[in-house]
């Protein structure tokens, strides 16, 4: 048996040659926090820009979003015009962020500043922005990608895409019908390393390919977390947006100090928890090396333990067994049934 295993750690850059079609995926960024964005200038795409520079605007500048946009702003192809996020904290700190980045070009009139706003509404809305960085909770993934879409925008959204197979369909539907560009941040598609050994995989190296193994975390359960007034820097209700009303609790969010793990990531409403969280970059990675990215398995049988009650109520431990058409099986489970990674086997 000859096995390949791909685990935590990646190099920043694809390498080897990619064709057109894939270069203009990679328009935008693969995810700050390991794999720095590919910026294509609008002439690249076909636009008759009035200067060689993306301008984006960044919805959502927690946790994630602040890495993604700093990394963004580390490329001379983009100027960010715009920031958002319903944590007036949160949005006033990328704000300062942005302006000490541009401060002299802002002096020498080759920037005009950015903007700040709780409502990702009216960044969209903008005609002088070309692109948007969508990094909120996953329950306010498709609605600001759809509108930017309508909007004309090209759109980096984190993973995952949506909450839903549903939504996400219609967010695929929706932004093929308006002609965008839009990528998600699994940063293991820009890892060469990970790139080679699916190539290495897809070429019979390791013989007839016949199990893969995925492993990622697991969150654990919790008690109960007593409701609380909501800070004034939060526009509670909008946060909430979509999903079903529910007394504030800053577990139930994310940290009034700092950037710490966010509680959303750990309750059903907003997340699927690490089954789609890590999930999106381990079984991408595992159905690149497949060759079935657009396609799936026929069969799934699944078990999970979930908690009895508390704030925090997405699954625990978990395994899932898949079964595709050419007969390969797949195993993905959390790290203490599965060595977190993905190991090939042939």
């Amino acid at each position: 048996m000859k096995a390949a295993h791909y685990g935590p750690g990646a190099a920043r850059r694809p390498s080897g040659p990619l064709s057109r079609r894939e270069f203009l995926r990679s328009a935008m960024a693969a995810g700050a926090a390991v794999a720095a964005p590919t910026i294509i200038p609008a002439s690249a795409l076909g636009a008759n820009a009035p200067s060689n520079r993306i301008a984006l605007g960044c919805i959502g500048v927690g946790r994630m979003g602040l890495g993604d946009m700093r990394t963004f702003m580390g490329f001379s192809e983009v100027q960010v015009l715009a920031v958002c996020d319903v944590d007036s904290n949160r949005a006033k700190h990328a704000l300062e962020l942005v302006e000490q980045k541009y401060a002299e070009q802002k002096r020498t009139g080759t920037y005009k500043g950015c903007a700040m706003t709780g409502d990702f509404r009216e960044v969209v809305g903008r005609t002088d922005i070309d692109a948007v960085m969508i990094s909120t909770p996953d329950h306010w993934h498709v609605l600001p990608a759809i509108a930017a879409a309508k909007a004309g925008k090209d759109i980096f959204l984190q993973k995952p895409l949506s909450l839903t197979i549903e939504e996400g369909r219609v967010l695929s539907d929706t932004v093929r019908r308006y002609g965008r560009v839009l990528q998600a941040g699994c940063q293991g598609r820009s890892d060469a390393r990970v790139r080679l050994g699916c190539e290495l995989v897809r070429n019979g190296r390791i013989g007839q390919l016949k199990t893969v193994k995925v492993g990622t975390g697991a969150d654990p359960a919790t008690g109960l977390f007593p409701p609380t007034p909501v800070p004034e820097n939060l526009d509670y209700n909008f946060w909430l947006g979509p999903a079903p009303w529910a007394p504030y609790t800053e577990s139930r969010v994310h940290p009034q100090k700092g950037y710490g793990r966010p509680g959303w990531l750990r309750v059903s409403d907003y997340s699927a928890g690490m089954v789609t969280g890590w999930g999106t970059h381990y079984m991408g990675i595992a159905h690149w090396g497949m060759g079935v990215d657009l396609t799936g398995p026929v069969e799934i049988e699944a078990e999970a333990e979930f908690p009895k009650d508390g704030v925090w109520d997405v699954h625990g431990p978990f395994r899932i067994e898949y079964t595709y058409a050419n007969g390969v099986k797949v195993t993905y489970a959390d790290s203490r049934k599965v060595k977190q990674g993905v190991l090939f086997e042939g």
